[in-house]
């Protein structure tokens, strides 16, 4: 029987115990690092090294935010233009039926 008694499984369980609460950032940063929606808070409210894992991250959804922004006024100007060019296209049938009526008024004269 030796002197020391050596559990090699519960090493191991506390060594994956210790890996697993080191990945989560809450038992660092805690929860206010996240907003409402679980993304984190944006470099504004919450500043992070922008070097670091966490500081990538969090530019990174800056910029989909960005990008979703961007792409909601691009939709939006699209519409408008697409109802300015209809609007134009009706006053052109327009003028070309009044064109056409002048003509067969012409012609009867």
């Amino acid at each position: 029987m030796s002197i020391i008694d050596f559990n090699s499984y519960e090493l191991d369980q506390t060594i994956d115990e210790r890996i697993r609460q080191s990945n989560d950032i809450r038992n660092e940063w805690g929860t206010h690092i996240f907003d409402d929606e679980g993304r984190l808070q944006n470099n504004e409210d919450f500043p992070l090294d922008r070097y670091t894992l966490l500081g990538i991250v969090q530019y990174q959804q800056e910029q989909i935010t960005d990008l979703t922004i961007y792409r909601e006024l691009t939709t939006l100007c699209i519409d408008k233009l697409l109802d300015r060019v209809t609007v134009l296209e009706n006053e052109m049938i327009d003028k070309d039926l009044r064109i056409l009526k002048l003509e067969k008024e012409v012609e009867k004269l």
